[in-house]
Parts: structure tokens; sequence; C-alpha cells
């Protein structure tokens, strides 16, 4: 009877064993996947809304879910579709020498735009005022 009882024993030890084996595994599986999922929210995290946490694309400059925006006004984006700060020469991310661009604009222009701007304000004051 003894005899028996320690197969039995040794048949539930093995069993034990097997399962223990099969947890590891198990284990093994959720540590990759979750290994996996930090990667992958990392990289959505770059450019994740910091008001309403929706994902947007790398070189949004405005959020897609609620139009906050997501660069600074000293920031600009290199070809790579990295960040970069203005004053940078080169690219953090890939190396490649950053332009800098001037806009000139035409004064001339500018007044036009200015006194076209002034006309049709004080045609508004004077339709009120009727």
């Amino acid at each position: 009877n003894q005899e028996s009882d320690f197969e039995e024993i040794n048949e539930i030890c093995v069993i034990i064993k097997a399962k223990e084996a099969e947890i590891e595994s198990c284990k093994q599986e959720i540590e990759n996947l979750q290994n996996e999922s930090k990667k992958i929210l990392n990289a959505e995290d770059g450019n994740k809304c910091p008001s309403c946490g929706a994902v947007n694309k790398e070189n949004a400059k405005f959020c897609a879910g609620c139009g906050m925006k997501l660069i600074e006004d000293d920031t600009t984006f290199c070809s790579c579709g990295a960040k970069v700060k203005l004053t940078a020469k080169f690219c953090p991310a890939c190396g490649n020498p950053m332009q800098s661009t001037v806009v000139e604009v035409d004064s001339v222009i500018v007044e036009e735009v200015i006194a076209a701007e002034e006309v049709e304000s004080s045609e508004v004051v004077d339709e009120a005022d009727e």
C-alpha cells in the first residue's frame, strides 16, 4: 500500500513539475509581450498629446484630437521627420545639417493689406452709425 502511495505521489510530482514549466513559459511570454507593448507605446508617446492623450503623426504640429499645439515656436522638423530646435545646426536624429529659412516680406504689400483692412473696418463703423 505504501508503495502505491509512493508511486501516486511521484506521478503527482511529475505533473506539478510539468505545470511549473508551463507556468514559467507563460511568464516568459507575458514578459515578452509587455516589452513589445512598451516599445510600441514609447514610440507613440513621442507625439502623444499631453492634453487629450491622442496619438498623432510624428510631424504633426497640432493634435488631431483636440487641436492643441504639439510643438514649440522654436521647433521645426527635419526632412527625416524628427523635431529639431530652430537654433540647431544639425538634426540630432539623423545628423543632417539644418537650413535656416528667412522669409522677407515686401513692405509695400504689407502696407496695402493694412490700408485695405483699415478701409474695411471704417466701412463697418460707418454702417453701424447709420
